[in-house]
């Protein structure tokens, strides 16, 4: 029996709280809520007639490079099965496919998807070099050393082929000079998913991913007006779009917290 006179003293290595029993719902939510962009938008962009830079086309941008980012995320750094995270990761590719079509209307559909796949294969780059140092998004009460190996060797030559695959696809939509350019836009929009996202999904506390999107995005979009590929007279319109897909970022991953998942290292 406890003791009725001494109190009972918190226990300060008590583990971190456990994944909710209403993660995966929560999960389910967040995933609706993001596709669900990709329909109201497009309507938004069709009622005002808005294309960009108009505010509208500024938000939508940020939206769909956001998707693509946590697609990407999703894709190499989630623990669920992998044909699982590959549908989520293909919808949202989609998605921001056809948010971007809609907010610039300058190019066809399909270039846009090949944009935001080359967007997505540069931002997996380096979350798969993470993968197999170990990192993986688990549920906090998983078990410690339930890692595993999907990301060996294979994933290296992997890796090299998507490459491959992408600048061949690329430059049936685009010339050698313009695909240059539309490299050097995907490697600095992949500066935000690639910082922040773990960030914000690691134990680090949240308020520090608020302070690193704040010097990240405009610094983000002062890079994209060197790449060549988007209106370079833009610059605080670009710092917008980006300051848009960092603060999705960031309160996606914070929801995913809340459902009790953490980026972590895990034994193999």
């Amino acid at each position: 029996m406890d003791d009725p006179v001494r109190p009972k003293t918190p226990d300060r290595c008590a583990p971190p709280p456990a994944a909710t029993s209403h993660g995966p719902l929560l999960l389910g939510l967040l995933f609706g809520a993001i596709v669900s962009q990709d329909l109201v938008w497009p309507v938004v962009l069709r009622m005002t007639g808005a294309q960009w830079p108009a505010t509208p086309a500024i938000v939508a941008m940020g939206i769909g490079f956001a998707q693509v980012g946590l697609a990407a995320i999703l894709l190499v750094l989630g623990s669920r099965r992998l044909i699982t995270r590959g549908i989520a990761a293909v919808i949202l590719h989609f998605g921001a496919a056809f948010l971007a079509f809609r907010a610039v209307n300058a190019s066809g559909f399909v270039r846009w998807l090949v944009i935001m796949l080359m967007i997505i294969g540069i931002i997996s780059a380096p979350l798969i070099i993470a993968r197999l140092a170990g990192l993986v998004i688990t549920s906090t009460d998983a078990p410690p050393g339930r890692g595993s190996r999907q990301y060996t060797i294979w994933g290296l030559l992997v890796l090299t082929t998507i490459v491959a695959v992408l600048l061949g696809v690329g430059h049936l939509f685009f010339p050698w000079k313009e695909l240059g350019q539309i490299a050097l836009f995907s490697t600095a929009m992949a500066l935000i998913p690639c910082v922040l996202g773990p960030l914000a999904l690691s134990k680090i506390p949240w308020p520090v991913s608020l302070i690193a999107g704040a010097a990240l995005c405009p610094a983000a979009g002062a890079l994209l007006t060197l790449t060549g590929f988007p209106p370079p007279q833009q610059p605080i319109q670009l710092a917008t779009m980006c300051s848009i897909q960092g603060a999705v970022t960031i309160a996606a991953c914070a929801v995913v917290r809340i459902a009790g998942y953490r980026l972590v290292l895990s034994g193999w």
